[in-house]
């Protein structure tokens, strides 16, 4: 199963690879940060258009209006749309979304793929069994769970960290990807030390570059992929 998924994403890879470096250099262009004072001044175009274009593509957080397909009395069904609209809008507000749709579109409009990724955190705390029942093959007091904190996060994924099987259509798109970057320590939180010991930590998160003020952070990491 592993070798099946690596075998896509490489594919991805190869296909996309001519894209990649095309992007790169539209990014590096629009944000022009190798320019000194004594350069030749120019007009910067690509600059000025995607400005021009940032309002008319996004401004501000959507409002989400939820309502029941068809319009019996249905008092329950009403309710329950309420309780969905305001949770999403109050969600929207509570997690930053605004931030998010921004980079979004940023990427959009630059190499031409703007990315988000929803996930699910909860926090679990466990809590030995109120009425004292043992496990009997360890003969200790069993655990129980309960639900402590819950949220719905919108993360914004770095176009170059994003990936899905070759297609022609979206339709045909049955596994997607995002590569995320880890120290050892927070490899070690996520997956124990065991594991940590056996990743390698020499990637670099893309438009990290070469500067010397990021480079010491950015040379012990592990690139992880989440299917």
């Amino acid at each position: 199963l592993v070798a099946r998924y690596w075998r896509e994403i490489e594919r991805y890879d190869r296909a996309t690879g001519s894209w990649m470096e095309e992007g790169e250099q539209i990014v590096d262009v629009y944000l022009d940060e190798n320019r000194t004072n004594s350069d030749t001044r120019k007009f910067a175009i690509l600059w000025a258009n995607v400005e021009t274009l940032k309002p008319a593509v996004y401004v501000k957080p959507p409002s989400l209006v939820c309502s029941r397909r068809h319009k019996d009395k249905d008092p329950i069904g009403r309710v329950c749309a309420d309780l969905i609209e305001r949770a999403t809008n109050t969600t929207f507000d509570l997690y930053n979304i605004d931030e998010v749709f921004r980079m979004v579109r940023d990427d959009r409009l630059l190499p031409g793929r703007g990315q988000a990724w929803v996930r699910y955190e909860a926090e679990i705390e466990k809590y030995d069994d109120p009425e004292g029942a043992v496990d009997e093959e360890t003969n200790e007091v069993i655990k129980r769970e309960k639900l402590k904190y819950e949220k719905v996060c919108a993360d914004h994924v770095q176009w170059q960290d994003f990936g899905h099987n070759v297609a022609a259509t979206w339709n045909e798109v049955w596994l997607v990807w995002r590569a995320v970057y880890k120290t050892r320590d927070e490899c070690a939180d996520r997956f124990g030390d065991d594991v940590a010991s056996r990743l390698s930590y020499t990637a670099k998160a893309p438009g990290s570059g070469n500067r010397a003020d990021n480079k010491e952070d950015m040379d012990d990491r592990c690139k992880i992929y989440e299917l």
